[in-house]
């Protein structure tokens, strides 16, 4: 046998080995993977559901806090025996009570403990709860609003727990407590909605010092995990995390995820059994391990018979190669494949931030330009005083081009095309223009004689005109000229747009309308100018192109479709509305407090009474309370509690004679904000298109 046979013989064996090694290498690294895999998935669904688990406590808690308040209030004047014996009190608070599933029952209970009223009976019978630590807490000292343990309540002979809080009394002396029960059926029904089955889920509602409120599934009552058992030792070491550990309750392992509910000594968990976490991975991995037994028995195979023959050994060589290289294409395609979806993804994330960062903008701009509004309203003798608001306007409204410009980019904000002429765009425009340009570059702008109807918004053209003059002027360091002109054809209008600067790269030219990128130093561009120009182009289903050279200045020439409809005016005046009409009773609801004192202070200056709140919670308690409320304003996107929108949809429902105006500086809502039936106010408003807004609203009423 020759020097090459035997090496092919040692390569084929190596290969034989390799055939059944390889395979078992790689299933174990990508079982190890997917375990891997499969246990992060475990902790983040564990972290998301304990999250929800945490909200709907944290609302229901809420809900309980106002209603004792309320309850409380309404006891103020009322003595001991006309809680005990009055009927139209007890049908009263009953009535509270079943407004809520949340509310059990309410209940009050003078200092020696015994029952004064309960409502799940008239009169209440005479029951010792003297025991209960509800009230024995609250009598030692105030404790604000107590969450009690967990038992079977007495009088109903449920699982409950209580929430009390000190009733009052002068001088702050102890005169009893204002109670409220929880049916624990209530939170293991909801739970038991929300769990998943195949995780042997269990969520415990519990407080701080380890007394189980609610489990579901449901266990032993009156649970108390003890102090030193290694969940509470975890849960006390951050407000929300999650972690595995053996269940004190079950004695499980658990993936437990947990959240504390804001401001109560309450956390919320949720735990995934490990067990059925695994079983589910095995069951991914079986498959593979037989693809893989598979894969490494066709290979060893292979080798086995080209071992047999050189001709044999030769033909498994080159079948063994082709398969290489589709094996190797295949991949190539999918990374490709993979590379193109996080490439969307990415750009995906950058429009959600650009969208969240307009709204929070454009709730500052509203604080900014409102009180400068009312600011300029009060200082119409201080000249100069006027003049510096008026460069602060300025300063406010190029913040304002800046939002569109980043929704441009985010694909994220309403847009409002209209037919305009686009040579009367561009003479409105001329003063920006030159604003923007130092005096050693010379302006010409040469406008077609004809009509130029184009269909575009006028406000985001105006922001793309001057990114590309701000691009022109930077290219310029040491003056030059820029041309701006207008050119008809019998389909569309050509924009021109020349300067003599530096000119730009053929490799650059390829990149220009990429996101993020620029050639400017760091801190001088956000690479988004030329991004939102292509952009708005696209919507207004014209092309750009561009051409330029290193030393000859750029030429940009963007065609816009002609438009058949109408040219309107560009920047029509607005019909100012003075508030000559019968004042209004209006409910601000806004969780920015900055934004609630300027929008209040601006309907105030219109001659309306406000009442303001901060939350859905807030806006429903004055509702219910009885105010004479004309017209609900609201945030369509509040912090907590129900959004504006579904505000908005609750009132009408309860109030059908209430009037709805809802604001908004989140763009991002656009769709769903076609599709209310409610007015909509875009941040920032000034006085006049608030009092526009309002006339609206009355206008409605009498259609």
């Amino acid at each position: 046998m020759g020097a090459p046979r035997q090496a092919l013989v040692r390569f084929l064996k190596l290969l034989l080995v390799a055939s059944i090694a390889v395979p078992a290498a790689l299933f174990a690294f990508f079982s190890w993977l997917s375990y891997e895999t499969a246990m992060q998935t475990a902790h983040d669904r564990a972290d998301r559901l304990a999250a929800i688990v945490r909200e709907h406590a944290l609302k229901v808690f809420e809900t309980i806090t106002l209603t004792l308040e309320n309850v409380d209030h309404r006891l103020k004047s009322a003595s001991w025996d006309e809680i005990r014996t009055s009927k139209e009190l007890w049908d009263q608070l009953h009535k509270l009570s079943e407004r809520s599933d949340q509310v059990g029952a309410i209940f009050v209970s003078p200092p020696d403990g015994s029952t004064a009223l309960t409502t799940r009976v008239f009169p209440a019978p005479p029951v010792d709860f003297s025991d209960r630590d509800y009230l024995v807490e609250q009598k030692e000292r105030d404790r604000g609003l107590y969450i009690g343990r967990a038992y079977v309540g007495k009088i109903s002979g449920e699982s409950i727990f209580n929430f009390s809080i000190r009733k009052s009394a002068p001088a702050a002396t102890f005169d009893g407590v204002v109670g409220i029960s929880a049916y624990v059926s209530y939170f293991r029904d909801y739970y038991n909605s929300i769990g998943l089955p195949s995780d042997n889920f269990a969520i415990t509602l519990l407080r701080e010092d380890g007394q189980v409120l609610v489990r579901s599934p449901s266990t032993l009552s009156h649970q108390e995990i003890p102090q030193d058992s290694e969940l509470l030792r975890m849960i006390s070491r951050a407000e929300r995390g999650t972690a595995v550990a053996v269940s004190p309750i079950d004695g499980v392992e658990r993936i437990f995820g947990y959240a504390k509910v804001r401001a109560y000594p309450v956390y919320a968990i949720y735990s995934i059994d490990k067990a059925a976490v695994v079983w589910r991975w095995l069951k991914g991995v079986v498959p593979g391990a037989f693809m893989a037994l598979a894969a490494a028995l066709a290979l060893f195979s292979a080798c086995w018979f080209a071992l047999k023959g050189a001709q044999r050994q030769q033909l498994s060589i080159q079948a063994l190669d082709d398969t290489n290289r589709k094996l190797e294409a295949e991949m190539q395609r999918r990374e490709r494949a993979e590379t193109s979806l996080m490439q969307t993804q990415r750009l995906e994330a950058m429009g959600q931030l650009t969208g969240s960062i307009a709204h929070d903008f454009n709730n500052l701009l509203m604080v900014i330009s409102g009180n400068l509004e009312l600011s300029e309203r009060r200082l119409h003798d201080s000249n100069a005083l006027q003049r510096k608001l008026k460069s602060i306007r300025y300063a406010t409204d190029r913040a304002k081009a800046l939002t569109q410009q980043l929704l441009g980019f985010a694909r994220r904000h309403m847009r409002e095309a209209a037919t305009v002429d686009l040579n009367d765009a561009l003479e409105k425009a001329r003063t920006l223009i030159a604003y923007s340009l130092p005096e050693s570059v010379t302006f010409t702008l040469e406008l077609a004689k004809e009509h130029c109807p184009v269909k575009l918004d006028v406000s985001e053209f105006e922001a793309a005109i001057l990114n590309l003059v701000g691009n022109a002027r930077d290219a310029m360091p040491a003056g030059g000229r820029l041309n701006i002109s207008t050119n008809l054809t019998s389909s569309h209008v050509e924009l021109c747009i020349d300067d003599s600067g530096e000119g730009m790269s053929r490799e650059t030219l390829q990149r220009v309308f990429e996101p993020f990128f620029t050639t400017k130093e760091l801190g001088k561009g956000t690479g988004l100018g030329l991004s939102q120009v292509y952009g708005f182009v696209q919507q207004s289903a014209g092309s750009i192109d561009i051409q330029s050279e290193i030393g000859r200045g750029t030429r940009i020439i963007i065609r816009f479709p002609k438009s058949a409809e109408a040219a309107r005016a560009v920047e029509a005046a607005r019909t100012r509305i003075d508030n000559q009409e019968s004042p209004l009773t209006i409910l601000v609801v806004e969780n920015k407090r900055e934004v609630r004192q300027v929008s209040s202070a601006m309907l105030e200056d219109l001659g309306h009474q406000v009442l303001v709140a901060r939350n859905s919670a807030e806006a429903l308690a004055l509702l219910h309370a009885g105010y004479p409320i004309d017209v609900l304003f609201a945030d369509v996107t509040l912090s907590d509690g129900l959004s504006g929108l579904e505000l908005a949809e609750q009132v009408v429902q309860a109030f059908p004679a209430m009037q709805v105006l809802l604001t908004t500086g989140h763009p991002g809502r656009a769709d769903l904000l076609r599709q209310n039936e409610f007015k909509v106010l875009a941040k920032p408003y000034s006085r006049d298109s608030l009092a526009e807004a309002l006339h609206a609203v009355r206008l409605s009423v009498v259609a």
